[in-house]
């Protein structure tokens, strides 16, 4: 588990070169995320993405890589974490699909659609372990993550 000072080198990382005003609400979000309203921290999100295009180094304009994934059908939460996980996000990505063995090249927003729709039932799935399920069919965080993930929890929670 981190402790407190590594907690806040992690937050300051992921936002070397930010505003010090952004610095602060990421800070803020990181800790205390439910301190904000959802309907608040959804317009700070957008804030920040429209600051960061407007940025004179932004990667939106001035890097134009596509970054190409290979995901098993079968294996879509396994794969896309292992080779997306230190992606950054901001690139366009493109999605092969191996399918029983078979290299099943995409590309346009079906594809895309389709994997990110894979990608978050699996990951929201209860049998996975990362949430758990309530009477009402609610997810919440599993609270015993580090016991069934234990060497790797905190990175699927980054």
């Amino acid at each position: 588990m981190l402790d407190e000072s590594s907690k806040i080198q992690n937050v300051a990382k992921n936002f070397y070169g930010a505003r010090n005003y952004d610095k602060q609400l990421m800070t803020i979000l990181s800790f205390f995320p439910f301190a904000i309203p959802f309907s608040k921290r959804i317009t700070i999100f957008y804030n920040l993405l429209e600051n960061d295009q407007k940025a004179p180094n932004a990667m939106f304009r001035n890097d134009i890589r596509r970054m190409r994934y290979r995901i098993r059908r079968d294996r879509v939460f396994e794969d896309a974490y292992s080779q997306m996980s230190q992606a950054d996000w901001r690139h366009d990505f493109d999605i092969e699909i191996v399918n029983d063995g078979r290299v099943e090249p995409g590309f346009g927003q079906g594809v895309t659609r389709w994997f990110t729709e894979a990608l978050l039932q699996a990951a929201f799935d209860p049998k996975v372990g990362l949430f758990m399920q309530n009477e009402n069919g609610e997810l919440y965080p599993n609270p015993f993550v580090s016991q069934i993930y234990p060497d790797s929890y905190e990175n699927y929670y980054k």
